[in-house]
């Protein structure tokens, strides 16, 4: 009950008596609109808040569901290969970091990885394959054996879900085996490696 819901006695002539009555109604009625229309305002502006809200959530959760493209020219380290047609291999890695998320949070990540094989000579042949969080590729020849079309390339893909942050860890496995008497060093590994990750859920 509001203070307009009983008014004070009056001392109006009877005649009068009908014609107050109808004012205190009219009274009492625009109070109980405008206290309606009141709390309506504002259950609306509490809907809209949480609208708004939700809506830049999502908003925020879209431009955090970026895709990135990194190149890296060349990953590669030296193998020496024994006499006498010798084999050695070797493996290391290298670390790629991702700019973060737009929100700076843990999300999983899709990555696609692509590359060419390289062996800086051509007296042995070389075997390259690359692992990304316990996903590995196909083994790939370097160079690819000479009865295959001139010009022609091994290349290397592979997809994973990684989900330990915006650091990328290559793992590269090498293999090279010499085709002559003597020993040799060679250069092994991968280039012209093409990254595309994908921001996906927040884990």
């Amino acid at each position: 009950m509001t203070s307009l819901d009983v008014f004070p006695r009056h001392n109006l002539d009877p005649e009068a008596v009908p014609w107050a009555r109808g004012v205190e109604e009219s009274i009492r009625s625009a109070s109980y609109r405008n206290s309606n229309a009141d709390l309506g305002i504002k259950g609306s502006n509490r809907a809209t808040a949480g609208q708004m809200g939700a809506l830049g959530r999502q908003v925020d959760d879209l431009r955090s569901r970026t895709t990135q493209t990194l190149s890296i020219p060349r990953a590669t380290r030296s193998l020496t290969l024994p006499a006498n047609y010798g084999v050695a291999d070797t493996t290391f890695s290298t670390t790629v970091r991702l700019a973060p998320p737009f929100d700076g949070k843990l999300r999983s990540i899709v990555l696609f990885l692509s590359a060419i094989a390289y062996n800086s000579d051509s007296n042995s042949n070389g075997t390259v394959y690359v692992q990304v969080n316990g996903v590995a590729s196909k083994p790939m020849a370097a160079p690819a054996f000479t009865s295959v079309p001139p010009g022609y390339v091994e290349t290397l893909s592979l997809s994973t879900v990684v989900d330990t942050g915006p650091l990328i860890t290559l793992n590269l496995f090498l293999l090279g085996s010499n085709n002559t008497a003597n020993s040799r060093t060679i250069t092994l590994g991968l280039e012209n490696i093409e990254i595309t990750a994908v921001y996906g859920d927040v884990i």
